[in-house]
């Protein structure tokens, strides 16, 4: 992208969440936070952070069902310290105790502020519900007790299982030469031993459980219907993904249309899509006071019918082309 002044960077491992059991659920996301405490090349986090903050970028991760993610962004004249600094993360953390100890903290009220926001913990019962007694169905973060549990040699043992080559993908765009981004790519990540990549557990069938309610004190009730849906790689999913903007993707949606600008009954309401290797599923989500929650589910399963019963107008099949054209 020669007319950028920056460039983006991420490095994609295919190993998330559902490479767990219920002994080790929350792994892979306590190794995304601990590798960034310190590596061979930076052996502090501060030394991490500031070859890349002082250079005017970021540098972040994230961890999801079926992949962790490392990224930066920067000036583009200094995208080899940040691929530098993601190749070292990934491939010499130095995972001392003192910081696997100290860290847990961390994690653990970041868990503990999940269970707090309950707009957060109703997609994952939706999970629950979607993938019983399945890692696809776990919180990504894991639990309390695992956590506690944790230490350096498990933190590696999962890192030589998912971190392998093959599942390892580099993306580099900005301001760049894609020749030189390729020798350092293959310079840099040349040393990474050639493993197998580990084997998921399948999908399983949806649970007999249709309903689970949490009850909390709060102002608002937040709710989500959900069905499953598709794999990623599934001839329907593009038909799906046109569903989902008919149905609620922005502002004038459906749901939003019919359940904030005409009924007034919730302030956020949408539909989305989740496709993972061998599954997927669609939701609807609404925030809404709890005396009208019925209600919220009659109207939004009502709109659901409609595009099941009735033809979708071309004009509007157009309008939402259009719409994830431009989101493209």
């Amino acid at each position: 992208m020669p007319g950028a002044r920056s460039a983006s960077l991420a490095v994609f491992v295919g190993a998330g969440s559902r490479l767990e059991d219920r002994t080790n659920a929350g792994t892979g996301h306590f190794l995304e936070h601990i590798v960034f405490k310190g590596t061979a090349k930076r052996p502090t986090a501060a030394q991490i952070s500031q070859d890349i903050e002082s250079r005017g970028g970021a540098v972040n991760a994230a961890t999801d069902k079926e992949v962790t993610v490392f990224w930066s962004r920067l000036p583009a004249r200094h995208w080899r310290v940040a691929l530098d600094v993601i190749a070292d993360l990934i491939q010499a953390p130095m995972l001392r105790p003192a910081d696997v100890e100290t860290e847990k903290r961390v994690v653990i009220e970041e868990l503990r502020m999940y269970r707090d926001q309950p707009q957060d913990r109703v997609h994952t019962i939706l999970d629950e519900l979607l993938y019983p007694r399945h890692p696809l169905g776990w919180e990504v973060a894991g639990r309390e007790p695992v956590v506690n549990a944790l230490d350096a040699e498990q933190l590696r043992d999962f890192m030589r299982r998912g971190y392998v080559p093959s599942s390892i993908v580099v993306a580099v765009a900005g301001k760049v030469i894609a020749d030189e981004v390729f020798a350092a790519v293959a310079d840099l990540f040349a040393g990474i031993e050639a493993r197998v990549a580990p084997r998921l557990t399948p999908a399983p069938k949806a649970g007999r459980a249709r309903m689970k309610l949490l009850g909390k004190r709060t102002e608002q009730a937040h709710v989500c219907i959900g069905w499953r849906g598709v794999p990623q790689e599934h001839p329907d999913k593009y038909a799906l993904d046109m569903l989902n903007a008919i149905l609620g993707e922005g502002m004038s949606s459906r749901l939003f249309l019919e359940l904030r600008e005409k009924r007034a009954l919730a302030y956020d309401v949408h539909s989305f899509n989740a496709n993972f290797v061998d599954a997927g599923h669609l939701a609807i989500y609404a925030g809404v006071t709890p005396d009208r929650i019925t209600e919220v589910i009659e109207a939004a399963l009502a709109e659901v019918a409609k595009l099941r019963d009735q033809v979708v107008p071309e004009e509007e099949i157009e309008r939402v082309r259009d719409f994830n054209k431009g989101r493209l």
